[in-house]
Order: C-alpha cells, then structure tokens, then sequence
C-alpha cells in the first residue's frame, strides 16, 4: 500500500523550494551560533514561523542547540497555532510521511494514534493544508537532526490543560523533543512593539500561562507549555528575541520574534558558574592521579569558591572506550561539595567493587561524568502504575528501598532505559528485589550534570 504524504504548503513563500537553496538558507541559520554544548539536552525549544528571512536567525539561535543531541532525538512533537482555519481542540494529520524540498519525513504514527485513541487530537488534515506555523519548522530539525520521525500538530481553540495534557501522555524523554511554534506582537510600530514583547518574554520567563493572542500568535500552544513547565519544574531560557524592523522589514509595522530553550530547573547548586565545573573535573582528574601515586583522595585544602565549599553530594562516573569504569556516590550530604567529587573520583577508580582498580595505563584514556546531587523528595503513589505515570523521564533520579535493600538510578540511566516501566525494572534488579514487590518506598532527585 503506498504511503500517503503531506505536501508542503509554503514553499517557495516563507522558504527557497529548492532543495539545494534551502539547505543553504538553513545552514546559514545555524551556522551563525556555534554554541558550546549545554549541560543538558533542551525538552522543548519555543521558535518563531515567519518566512525565513524574517525570523530564521532567531530560530536558527534555538535549533543550534540542538547539535551536541543530534544522534539522540529521534521524535520530534511541533504545536503551532492555526491561522487559516477555525476549529476546537488539537488536529493532527493521517498522512504517514511530511515532504519538505529537503526530502519526506516519516510521521510518529504511534504516537499520533495514541493521542487519537485517548481523545487528546483529532485527525483534520484540512487544519493543516496551508498551515504555516509547524511547516516552517521542519527543514531546520532536517539540517541539525539524524534520523527522526515527527508528529505536526495544529492547534485550534483549546485550553492550556488541553496541551499539557498532550504533553503528559507521550512524555517528556531523552530522546523526543517538543518545539512550539509561534510568533510574538504583530503590527505596532517598532519602539511599542519592542516594549510590549520585552513585557510578554518576562511572563514567559515567568511561567505565566495566560499569554493573548496580542501577546503571542501561538498563546495557545505556549500556555499548554507554561503550564506544564510550571507543575513540572521546568525553566525557560530566552536566547534570542528581536523583530522583523531588525531583520527585512520596515519599522512602521513590526511582527516580534523570540526563542526559548526549555530545560529542567536545577534544584541545586543552580549557582555553579561554567569556572565551578571545570574546576570540579580538574579535583576529579587530580584524585585519581593522587590515588595512583599515594593511594588516597586529593585533599582539598586551599581555597575554593563559595559554591564549591557548601555541602553537597556528587557521583562521579568512569567510562573508558565508552564503557563504565566506575561509578560511586552518595545521596546525602556530608562535607563539601569539592571534597566530595574528589572522594567519589577515587572511589569511582578504585573501590567500585564491581571492577578492579585503575591502572596507570588507563589513567589518561578515563572518561569523567560529575553529577550534583540535588535533595532528594519523597514519592507517593497508590500503587505502581501510579508510581510509574509520576516518573518524568530524563529528568527524574529514583531511589527505592525494601527493608534493607536500596538502589538508585541517576537520571543519566535515562539515557538507555528510555521508558518508566524499564527504569523501574532493572532498578528492582539493582536493589535485589523480586519484580512483584510492590510494597517498597521511593524517593527523587534531580541532578547537576556535565559534560
């Protein structure tokens, strides 16, 4: 059976439909950010859709971040608002395949079916015949993305409960990534215009979910989003904001343009300066080379910088040729933080039980992972399935205890146990308990971690 595709609408309009063209116009977007990876992978990127020329820069600034996860985002969920047709609730496509100049994207018709089947979207491929706000988009996860699939959404008249709950369902794991499309004020003259979306970025900032259409064109989606950021401990970051007087229109009527990375909010230690970090792996560096030539931690002894010198808890992680060498680390806090990696370093090297000690030889080829530990909140839940629809992949440490048996998974497990269900398994395994305990206590955290 041959596969249905959804053409594009706007080519040749808001982008070159050339393929080659585009791919240059893109690439252009991005190339002119070449930011150092963050910490962390962005859950969502908040971007504007005028035509190229007008916003892409400011798109570019957002989808740039996107580099350094490439590999690892393989589903990619677009909101944006309707601008042609009037309709209640969230539409989605029944096509199986997006085409853009740069080729056909295939749809996550999983993920689509899903929603449908729980009353979350409905198919209406008429919302999206000339839509312009999720179309824009995809030439940009095209050029900065590997394989992937992605789900386009229209979204008509619906409540900011309605789009979280979207939100909800498919989740929010390491490798799918939310981008919501909208633009800010339309029409006003430059100096009001710069005023007025100044006034609507710091109410994004401030996770207030009730944005107008005066505000954003795509209110509708972002407050869906702010709402759930906002019960789900997120944080948003603007890194670009500017208008159409700024790029390739005139200043007498302008159209506002900002982007946003979303990302978890770090519970502690949310002060460490890019100089605490660096100087946290040098302590973690140093510990196993003193280890190696005197048989104990490096002492920290000298001065460091506030934040280093609070108490706190770290793992630290070793990998060598990209297999773990080494993990040890700690839940509660005991003596400052710079000690504290400096201790785990050498744990990490050589008292993790699981492995002999590092050799000298291995000394130089040693990969590091530091993950600050933040305060770790008791979960409740009625039962497992409970449990389970708490959990925020990527974003959740677990901790769970039955009598004496006790186990923990960092968030960065995420990375290769993708689903609640299979986190929670091999967690039980962990702690050595059979898998139909059910009676057992559990706590998160979030983390801190780099590179």
């Amino acid at each position: 059976m041959r596969e249905s595709v959804h053409l594009p609408a706007v080519a040749g309009i808001f982008y070159p439909s050339d393929g080659t063209q585009l791919a240059r116009s893109v690439d252009a977007c991005l190339a002119s950010f070449d930011n150092p990876p963050a910490h962390q992978a962005p859950m969502a990127l908040v971007v504007p859709h005028a035509g190229y020329v007008y916003s892409g820069m400011t798109a570019g600034r957002a989808y740039s971040e996107l580099k350094a996860w490439r590999d690892r985002i393989k589903s990619v969920v677009i909101l944006g608002p309707s601008h042609r047709v009037s309709f209640r609730g969230v539409a989605a496509v029944t096509s199986q395949k997006f085409r853009t100049p740069l080729g056909d994207v295939p749809i996550d018709t999983a993920s689509r079916d899903q929603l449908v089947a729980a009353g979350s979207v409905r198919l209406f491929d008429t919302a999206h015949a000339q839509e312009h706000s999720v179309e824009v988009q995809i030439p940009f996860l095209q050029r900065v993305l590997g394989s992937f699939k992605v789900l386009p959404l229209v979204v008509g008249d619906a409540s900011p409960e309605a789009v979280a709950s979207i939100i909800d369902k498919l989740g929010a794991g390491p490798d799918r990534l939310w981008v919501f499309s909208t633009d800010l004020s339309h029409f006003h003259d430059y100096d009001t215009a710069c005023q007025n979306d100044a006034q609507t970025s710091a109410s994004i900032l401030n996770l207030n979910a009730n944005l107008t259409p005066q505000q954003a064109c795509g209110c509708r989606p972002l407050n869906g989003l702010l709402s759930y950021a906002k019960r789900n401990g997120l944080s948003f970051t603007e890194v670009a904001r500017c208008n159409s007087g700024d790029t390739a229109g005139n200043k007498d009527r302008v159209v506002g343009y900002a982007a946003y990375t979303v990302r978890p909010t770090p519970r502690n230690h949310d002060n460490l300066s890019n100089d605490d970090r660096e100087q946290l792996m040098a302590i973690a560096r140093s510990s196993v080379n003193d280890g190696l030539a005197n048989g104990n931690p490096t002492q920290i002894n000298y001065l460091v910088s506030k934040a280093l010198s609070k108490r706190a808890c770290s793992f630290v992680t070793l990998h060598l040729n990209g297999k773990l060498r080494g993990c040890i680390g700690a839940l509660t806090p005991s003596k400052s933080l710079a000690q504290d990696v400096a201790d785990h370093a050498f744990a990490a090297a050589f008292r993790d039980p699981r492995f002999p000690p590092v050799t000298a030889a291995e000394k130089d080829r040693l990969e590091y992972h530091i993950a600050v530990i933040g305060e770790s909140q008791p979960l409740t839940f009625k039962d497992e399935p409970d449990l389970l629809s708490k959990l925020r992949p990527g974003v959740d440490g677990l901790t769970i205890q039955l009598g004496a048996r006790r186990a923990t998974f960092l968030p960065a497990v995420w990375e290769t146990l993708t689903t609640p269900e299979a986190f929670l398994s091999a967690l039980k395994t962990k702690a050595g308990m059979p898998q139909d305990a059910r009676s057992y206590e559990a706590s998160v955290y979030q983390t801190d971690s780099w590179p």
